[in-house]
């Protein structure tokens, strides 16, 4: 009976199951049991032997950087680099603030106000215009009140454009007049001449549109569109000289002669620098029509403009035109207008 009772119990000891963590793990040593005699001392406690910790860097993937960037800042070797959500984290830049970096990064162009108070935005020497564009507003006023009532009222503008191969230039102008409260003027201008130039040669071609609008004319409003050759026969910074010859049409709508007219072109320009502040201009045209030369039209221009504010740009102006029309329909031929102006370089 005893032997039976001893046999069941090694048999129990040998079917028991393994501790956790204890028995599954031979490679950790258990340590003796602490008492004052075991204890020891540390050169002689049993060494722990764990499997090697693989490297943090070395199982992280690696944050894309901007190349280029000189903010970018490389990892040190043995350092761990950041995790991936805070790479991400890092990156991630909304619409909202692209937008915000957008208006910061914004220059500028030199000679313009980030804020303008009200009158600035008035005064024509703020205003932007890009290059390789040059312009030129002006403005007169000039009234009498008493024994007669008069009020002229002149504006206009000038833009020119001047490259290598291109040299194009478009003005208008407007005129409003009356005496006693009755209109006794109101016309205006515009036209585009572009010049096609060559390459160290003094000729060039030229394309001309002209639209005059005149309420005491016999017609409503007058198109001329012509072209031709031009030669510049002094080219220099402070004078030029050129001419021009060649053909186009003309019409004038809802006038007596309400038809396409051909007619040739014949013209000079000419300008001159008389000192840093002073400066000339003049323009003739003379259209002649092809199948009689008796019947043309002559435009002639001449301005003489004083710089007198350098701050701002303000020049007065002094400008004569004469227009003549050999077919005046009961009109007078001639239309002699001049004035004295308030010019700003834009």
């Amino acid at each position: 009976m005893q032997q039976d009772l001893f046999f069941l119990c090694a048999l129990v000891i040998v079917l028991m199951p393994n501790t956790p963590g204890v028995a599954n793990e031979p490679e950790l040593r258990r340590l003796p049991p602490v008492n004052a005699e075991s204890v020891g001392t540390p050169s002689t406690w049993p060494i722990l032997s764990t499997p090697p910790i693989p490297s943090v860097s070395s199982t992280l993937p690696a944050v894309p950087t901007p190349s280029g960037d000189p903010a970018t800042k490389k990892t040190e070797p043995g350092k761990p680099t950041a995790t991936g959500m805070d790479a991400k984290n890092k990156d991630v830049v909304t619409e909202k603030d692209k937008d915000v970096l957008d208006a910061e990064s914004i220059e500028l162009p030199d000679g313009v106000q980030e804020d303008l108070t009200w009158y600035e935005w008035v005064l024509p020497n703020h205003w932007y215009i890009p290059k390789p564009w040059d312009a030129t507003f002006e403005l007169g006023i000039d009234a009498t009140d008493g024994n007669s009532e008069t009020l002229t009222f002149r504006t206009g503008a000038d833009f020119k454009r001047k490259i290598d191969w291109s040299d194009l230039r478009i003005d208008v102008n407007y005129v409003r007049g009356s005496a006693n409260r009755v209109e006794t003027k109101n016309h205006a201008q515009l036209g585009v001449h572009h010049d096609w130039l060559f390459k160290d040669s003094r000729w060039s071609l030229f394309g001309v549109a002209r639209v005059d609008y005149d309420q005491f004319r016999a017609f409503d409003a007058r198109l001329t569109l012509n072209s031709g050759a031009g030669y510049r026969f002094i080219d220099k910074d402070a004078t030029t000289f050129k001419g021009r010859a060649g053909a186009g049409t003309s019409r004038e709508f809802n006038g007596p002669n309400d038809r396409w007219e051909p007619e040739a072109v014949f013209g000079i320009d000419f300008d001159h620098k008389l000192s840093e502040r002073q400066k000339i201009r003049a323009v003739v045209d003379y259209f002649p029509n092809w199948y009689d030369f008796n019947d043309y039209r002559m435009r002639s221009k001449f301005e003489w403009q004083v710089l007198l504010d350098k701050a701002t740009n303000m020049n007065l102006k002094l400008r004569i035109v004469d227009r003549y029309d050999s077919t005046p329909y009961d009109r007078r031929p001639n239309d002699l207008d001049y004035s004295l102006l308030l010019l700003w370089e834009l």
